[in-house]
C-alpha cells in the first residue's frame, strides 16, 4: 500500500531486485488521495516468474505538475510481540522471521 496526500494524475510501481536492476514497473494510473493498494503477482515485466530473491519496491505520483516520491507501506503477519527493555518499546516478530518496531505500525486489521 501507499499513501497519497493528494490526487494523482499517475501513480506507478517500480520493483528492483537486489542489485537494483528493475523488474516489473506496475502503473496505478489516476488516484484519490489516501490509501492505494496494490499487488505484485510476482512476474516479470517479460511476463515470466521473478527468481527467488529478495526485492524493493518503491512507488511515485505525478501531483501538481511533478513527480514525487511515495512511502510504500507492507502488510504482515505478527506471530509474536516482544516487550521491550530499556526503552526499547514493543517488537513485533513477524511469521517471515523479520522484526519491527511497533512504533513502524500504521494500521492493524
Amino acid at each position: 500500500a501507499l499513501e497519497l496526500s493528494a490526487s494523482s494524475g499517475a501513480v506507478g510501481i517500480t520493483i528492483k531486485d537486489a542489485s537494483g536492476q528493475v523488474i516489473r514497473r506496475l502503473e496505478l494510473g489516476p488516484q484519490s488521495a489516501g490509501s492505494v493498494y496494490f499487488n505484485w503477482d510476482g512476474l516479470a515485466d517479460n511476463g515470466q516468474p521473478a527468481p527467488e530473491g529478495r526485492y524493493f519496491v518503491s512507488a511515485d505520483a505525478e501531483i501538481n505538475g511533478g513527480t514525487v516520491a511515495l512511502e510504500t507501506l507492507m502488510s504482515a503477519s505478527v506471530d509474536s510481540v516482544t516487550l521491550g527493555q530499556g526503552g526499547q518499546g514493543l517488537r513485533l516478530n513477524l511469521t517471515d522471521g523479520n522484526v519491527v518496531d511497533f512504533s513502524s505500525v500504521r494500521e492493524i486489521q
